[in-house]
């Protein structure tokens, strides 16, 4: 009576921690990542010794999905940071302007995209970080509106691409509060299991 009674409280137990590991993955964050090829164009102060290549990460509260076209909703941006090789900008950069921009396909694969950080040095100075469909780039300006045309120019890297781009990849990453509550669960699981096996029968 006593081993059933244990067997019956782990099998209840067990049936708990699944409902929530179920739940807790369907929250699961979903990381984008890219790595452009080296630039191939330089001019300015830029070269292939500093300003190597585009490299971004993305993470979103969920996946974009099947058929989407759009501008990713800022609520949905979990964090992200983008890289020349010299320059980082992430989600806690100061006087920051993201954009993203996606295609998919039927299968949630990102097929099409834009991908725009700038950050605003010192007024009237901005750099950008920038990935899209055909190619990717990296420029300095010393002054002008903020994303248009540089006056004076500083510097910029880029490479288009032909044919043969490097894509995206998709990955999930389950949030933290899942593995506490799942370690929490097992422990209060063994716990209780050794308790009731080694309680007197009444």
């Amino acid at each position: 009576m006593r081993k059933q009674r244990a067997h019956q409280l782990a099998t209840s137990f067990l049936c708990s921690l699944f409902s929530v590991c179920l739940s807790q993955s369907i929250k699961a964050d979903v990381v984008y990542n890219y790595t452009g090829d080296s630039f191939t164009s330089y001019s300015g102060t830029y070269n292939s010794a500093t300003e190597t290549n585009i490299t971004a990460t993305l993470t979103l509260s969920s996946a974009l999905g099947a058929d989407f076209n759009g501008t990713v909703a800022p609520a949905s941006v979990v964090s992200f940071e983008i890289s020349d090789g010299s320059l980082m900008l992430t989600n806690t950069s100061l006087d920051i302007t993201p954009s993203f921009d996606f295609v998919t396909n039927g299968s949630g694969q990102i097929t099409g995209w834009g991908v725009s950080v700038i950050q605003n040095i010192s007024p009237p100075a901005w750099t950008r970080l920038l990935t899209e469909s055909g190619a990717d780039e990296s420029v300095a300006c010393g002054g002008g509106p903020v994303g248009e045309d540089c006056i004076p120019f500083v510097g910029n890297a880029e490479v288009d691409y032909s044919g043969n781009q490097p894509g995206w990849t998709e990955s999930a990453v389950p949030e933290p509060r899942f593995t506490v509550i799942l370690g929490a669960l097992l422990a209060a699981l063994a716990v209780t299991i050794r308790r009731k096996a080694t309680s007197p029968v009444k």
